[in-house]
């Protein structure tokens, strides 16, 4: 038996139609409810946002009111106390040297000679003396230099022989010594 389609093609178009525009309507709802739901977990979290906003921007105002407290004697006093400090920084690995020279100069003492140069090797701890005198008062300096026994010595044990040897210009009487220094004897 043959069914007989008795829905005209007026009625087809309109069928398809309104499942169209149904479709249509459950997809808006479905948007509508998405977009709902979106803005409300957004003001949730706006506001979740906004109070802990304000109570940082509390601790920030109390933290500004504590500051504000101190007077002009505690922010001094903790200046100073920042630049002892980067003081004390500083004296630790800083090498005496004013104290090297004047013991230089009293191993050179009662003898005949000039100083004529003092050159610091910082990276060596090394320290060569440029000096003008006689040859008999060059061999006494140099045995005071590196002695470690040197009396009227505030630091008997600065000095110790160094790896280089001594020059001499007999012509112009200038020689050289070369000593090593410690600088950790110096505290």
């Amino acid at each position: 038996m043959n069914e007989l389609n008795l829905i005209t093609p007026e009625e087809k178009f309109e069928q398809n139609t309104s499942s169209i525009f149904k479709i249509l309507n459950v997809v808006f709802v479905a948007l509508v409810l998405a977009v709902g739901g979106f803005s409300y977990y957004s003001y949730q979290k706006h506001r979740e946002l906004k109070s802990e906003k304000d109570t940082l921007m509390n601790q920030v105002d109390l933290l500004k009111k504590d500051l504000s407290g101190f007077n002009s004697e505690e922010l001094l006093l903790r200046n100073i106390s920042i630049k002892y400090n980067t003081y004390s920084a500083m004296k630790k690995t800083n090498i005496q040297y004013g104290e090297i020279i004047r013991e230089i100069y009293s191993r050179s003492a009662g003898l005949s000679l000039n100083v004529k140069e003092i050159i610091f090797t910082q990276d060596k701890n090394e320290v060569s003396i440029k000096v003008v005198t006689e040859a008999d008062q060059f061999t006494r300096f140099v045995s005071n230099m590196k002695s470690q026994d040197f009396k009227d010595s505030k630091y008997p044990k600065l000095f110790s022989p160094s790896d280089r040897n001594e020059e001499v210009n007999q012509a112009t009487k200038e020689y050289i010594v070369y000593v090593k220094y410690d600088s950790s004897q110096l505290k």
